[in-house]
């Protein structure tokens, strides 16, 4: 379940190189994938105890994205088309989609969203400065983080490539990617002392949750 969930979540153009390259002063919930499909799911709906009226304002969210998506994704296709433009596009679907599902959410569900990534992503979470702030990541981490994080865009996009040109199919192309995220993971908790992997693993557990 674990893994299909985390298959839906990140986004079929794997956005990952562009995402964690942006410095943020907070973390928002979404970086790294679509939060109309991680929360379409039954038992991310069931930990965050969405309500019925929700659940159908995140459908119609999620429904009107994968729409516009797919129309982005098929004129990405066609002979001359600008992909890069259409990258640009489906970037700005996603986030669009996701600032919706965020305002459906109240104050604690956004807490405990966050909990849910850090389930299902682990330690590429700290990719971000906002948690890294939290988990208390020193400048000397934070530079080793951002090396790791280097190396894992060029995987992507080598990945991508292999998949734009069709000498790599969708399922092998996402296990590749799933694979080299969680090895990235464990460099990353390699780094970190042990109370700071102790403050990470609270990151799944807020308090008064």
């Amino acid at each position: 379940m674990k893994a299909m969930i985390i298959k839906s979540f990140l986004p079929a153009a794997c956005l990952l190189a562009s995402i964690v390259s942006q410095v943020q002063a907070a973390y928002v919930p979404g970086e790294m994938g679509s939060l109309p499909v991680l929360l379409s799911h039954a038992k991310v709906q069931e930990s965050l105890k969405l309500t019925p009226a929700q659940i159908r304002s995140l459908s119609g969210i999620r429904t009107s994205y994968e729409k516009s998506a797919a129309a982005t994704s098929a004129a990405a296709k066609a002979p001359g088309a600008d992909r890069k433009k259409a990258f640009n596009e489906l970037e700005a679907l996603r986030r669009s989609a996701n600032t919706q599902a965020l305002r459906v959410l109240d104050r604690t569900q956004r807490t405990r969203l966050v909990a849910v990534e850090h389930k299902l992503l682990g330690a590429n979470l700290l990719y971000f400065p906002a948690i890294q702030k939290q988990v208390g990541v020193t400048p000397s981490q934070a530079a080793q983080i951002a090396d790791i994080r280097s190396d894992a865009e060029k995987v992507v996009a080598k990945v991508n490539r292999r998949f734009e040109d069709g000498t790599l199919g969708s399922s092998r192309r996402v296990e590749l990617l799933r694979a080299d995220r969680m090895a990235r993971g464990e460099e990353i908790l390699r780094l970190l002392t042990p109370e700071q992997r102790d403050a990470f693993s609270a990151l799944s557990n807020p308090q008064g949750m």
